[in-house]
């Protein structure tokens, strides 16, 4: 296994490296940038209600601003209950990010099975 090489997100068809990172280690703005540049490019922004990274927040910002938003995966988690909090929220944070969507949403805990 050659750990550069980009993979398969499931069945999403998204391309990753095989390492992710996610917003919650509170790294510099340059360090994820770097991490992205070296083959990094599944970025986990945390929960939305919470609030992510504002560094990770500012190395979305600076990717996208160099036209490699589409080489960028960006996850965000969401542990509401309720659709409507998470519709309510989750546009609010893209915004902050720069972007106008998420490719992955992450279902946090759930108790039962979330409203369709």
């Amino acid at each position: 296994m050659d750990f550069f090489s980009p993979v398969i997100l499931g069945r999403s068809g998204l391309k990753v490296g095989r390492l992710g990172i996610s917003s919650s280690y509170g790294a510099p703005a340059e360090a994820f940038e770097e991490a992205f540049e070296r083959g990094c490019n599944y970025f986990t922004y945390g929960t939305f209600i919470k609030g992510g990274s504002p560094e990770m927040r500012k190395a979305v910002r600076n990717i996208t601003a160099k036209g490699l938003r589409d080489k960028l995966v960006v996850a965000v988690i969401t542990y509401a209950h309720w659709p409507w909090l998470t519709t309510k929220m989750l546009p609010r944070d893209l915004k902050k990010l720069g972007t106008d969507y998420a490719d992955v949403l992450i279902l946090g805990y759930y108790s039962s099975p979330p409203d369709e």
